[in-house]
């Protein structure tokens, strides 16, 4: 335990400790932060170029009859609520959830050499600022 910008930073030395202190805390109604466990962090992974007139179930659906966990799909948004053609998809940690990143890129073979979309309608990103919809000349 130490004491950081008036705050105090507790590191346990195991899981059992972590979830042990998480419960007491929360159990005295203590405002606190913690990290979530390696072991308890998704996987994210965004596909570029999913025309919108494909719902999220059908993305998920498809994803879980090729061998992936899939734990949730969304549609990434802007804020005003006009799509930009990405989906997230979010699954466990786990070797099979890592090999996505391959198939994925022959089924949706989208992405430019220079990280922009080479499909009609979809957004660009930032190389800069990592956003969507300009160029990092912008």
């Amino acid at each position: 335990m130490r004491v950081a910008e008036d705050k105090i930073k507790i590191t346990v030395p195991d899981v059992v400790t972590f979830r042990s202190l998480n419960k007491y805390l929360i159990e005295n109604k203590v405002q606190f932060h913690t990290y979530a466990l390696e072991e308890e962090r998704k996987l994210k992974v965004v596909i570029r170029g999913v025309p919108e007139d494909i719902c999220t179930d059908d993305i998920k659906s498809d994803l879980v009859n090729q061998g992936f966990p899939v734990v949730a799909v969304y549609r990434i948004t802007r804020r005003d609520g006009s799509t930009t053609g990405l989906v997230l998809a979010v699954l466990p940690k786990t070797d099979e959830a890592r090999a996505i990143s391959q198939p994925l890129e022959s089924m949706w073979p989208l992405r430019h050499p220079r990280g922009g979309s080479t499909q009609r309608g979809v957004p660009s990103q930032c190389q800069r600022c990592q956003r969507y919809g300009h160029a990092s000349a912008n």
